[in-house]
């Protein structure tokens, strides 16, 4: 409250706070729904064997350090888009710019991870699939 503006500023500055936690329950609500019908579809226990899990935990290592060494931009946005799997559109809202600017941005983030990882910008694998256990 010690932030809040006073007089004729104090209103408006209101209601974009109350916007931005509308929009965070949101957000909460529509992720902890997605989750509940992922872990409804997913079998119970590991499926693969010892040497696929330990594969696939080095990928994830992988991925997440070319990610930690990205800027903090990039790694925002591949973040919203692979892992939190928001639209364009709330991307945009939440980064205060464009839907077509987000998709632009995201396809240029998405290039230079994968040029950190070594991976073939052409390959129809996502190097964020890599530590979704491999794709959607």
């Amino acid at each position: 409250i010690d932030d809040a503006p006073a007089g004729d500023d104090a209103l408006p500055w209101l209601y974009g706070v109350a916007r931005n936690v509308v929009r965070t329950h949101r957000r909460g609500s529509v992720r902890r729904r997605r989750l509940i019908a992922k872990a409804g579809s997913v079998a119970p226990g590991p499926t693969d064997g010892p040497a696929s899990q330990v594969i696939r935990h080095a990928e994830h290592i992988e991925v997440l350090e070319a990610l930690s060494a990205m800027r903090e931009t990039d790694q925002d946005l591949l973040r919203l888009k692979a892992w939190e799997e928001l639209s364009n559109r709330a991307i945009g809202d939440i980064l205060g710019i464009s839907e077509h600017a987000v998709e632009s941005r995201y396809t240029r983030a998405l290039a230079r991870l994968a040029k950190r990882l070594g991976s073939n910008t052409n390959s129809s694998r996502s190097p964020l699939s890599r530590t979704r256990g491999g794709g959607r």
